[in-house]
């Protein structure tokens, strides 16, 4: 039996707003995911009705819905609820606060809005417009995901993750082939470059530039050496 979920992107999802918003909006950053920690208690609390099993969930999600995935085998409020984990093509990040709140800023910017006040008042084209300009001015880090508040996420998973803290349930790990050629089409900065310039772009933002240990990887992707070097990665740069 397979249950899909809804839940909120971009910038209706992780629009970080503690900065300009305080206390009130500490997990702000993080909505996309509250919203899948509540799909799942409601499968889990529900799923029965339907001839499922409540003691047997999976979750499963390929590229951001992969980062997702992580992000709830970390999130101590997702604790529980599942039992095990398929990650495809997933992307091992979640953004500091402080860059995080530079996400926003600049999100907030395109939009006009220069405070809360005006940030509300925004309506749903303008809010979506702002983050697909944001989206194509930088790609990865710079666009919108999991923040690393300390209350939904409570550290960097690269730090985690190895240390097997929320690693709590059997994962399996694979990969999406060609998946990153699709990301050409968002980004102009990516247009038709040299194969240095793919390799170059690809390892600033990979884990190989981490300061753990590529060793550290060894119990979480025994089938991949490095993790820079997955398929997805490769297939697009050209010939």
């Amino acid at each position: 039996m397979v249950v899909t979920i809804n839940y909120r992107l971009a910038a209706f999802g992780w629009l970080y707003l503690p900065e300009i918003g305080g206390d009130n909006y500490a997990r702000s950053g993080n909505l996309g995911l509250l919203d899948q920690i509540q799909a799942s208690k409601w499968v889990g609390e529900n799923i029965a009705g339907f001839g499922g099993d409540p003691d047997n969930m999976t979750i499963f999600g390929e590229s951001a819905s992969g980062t997702s995935v992580i992000s709830l085998m970390i999130a101590p409020e997702a604790r529980g609820l599942f039992h095990r984990a398929i990650l495809e093509s997933p992307v091992v990040t979640a953004s500091p606060e402080k860059t995080a709140a530079g996400i926003t800023r600049k999100g907030m910017e395109f939009a006009g809005a220069g405070d809360l006040q005006a940030l509300r008042k925004l309506n749903t084209k303008q809010v979506l417009d702002a983050t697909i300009s944001r989206y194509t001015e930088v790609l990865g880090t710079g666009s919108f995901g999991p923040v690393i508040d300390g209350v939904v996420i409570p550290d960097d998973p690269l730090r985690l993750l190895p240390q097997q803290k929320g690693l709590t349930v059997p994962a399996m790990i694979g990969t999406t082939h060609d998946e990153l050629r699709c990301f050409l089409f968002f980004t102009p900065k990516l247009e038709a470059r040299s194969v240095q310039f793919y390799r170059d772009w690809l390892n600033e933002r990979s884990c190989s530039t981490s300061p753990l240990s590529l060793a550290t990887w060894s119990p979480l992707r025994p089938a991949c050496n490095r993790w820079s070097r997955i398929p997805t990665c490769g297939p697009m740069c050209p010939d």
